[in-house]
């Protein structure tokens, strides 16, 4: 019977990095909303004839840009902090999966 081997270390560096990635996407998305969102009530009424479908067709590339400049912000933060913060954002990861999750079953009720 061989012995049982220790399993690979786990690289927190690059973990740090992906969960940033994550965090920095969803707060990109988040925040793509919200400025579609204010683009649609706070800046285009009165000025355009539709803002509702100005604020749409702005979203799809507003909401795509915010998410990438998010996820890339994100990665580097992780990246940039290493080990040391991989424990801050993996419970951030995980606190946001969480709380969407949450937010997906409240809105298919």
């Amino acid at each position: 019977m061989k012995p049982a081997e220790a399993p690979p270390p786990v690289d927190r560096a690059a973990w740090a990095a992906r969960f940033g990635w994550l965090l920095g996407g969803l707060g990109g998305t988040v925040a793509g909303f919200v400025s579609t969102w204010v683009l649609e009530t706070k800046l285009l009424p009165g000025r355009v004839a539709d803002p509702a479908a100005a604020a749409m067709r702005a979203s799809s590339v507003l909401v795509g840009a915010m998410f990438f400049a998010g996820a890339l912000a994100g990665h580097g933060f992780g990246a940039r902090g290493g080990a040391s913060r991989y424990r801050l954002l993996a419970s951030a990861a995980g606190v946001a999966v969480a709380v969407a999750l949450w937010a997906v079953l409240v809105l298919a009720r």
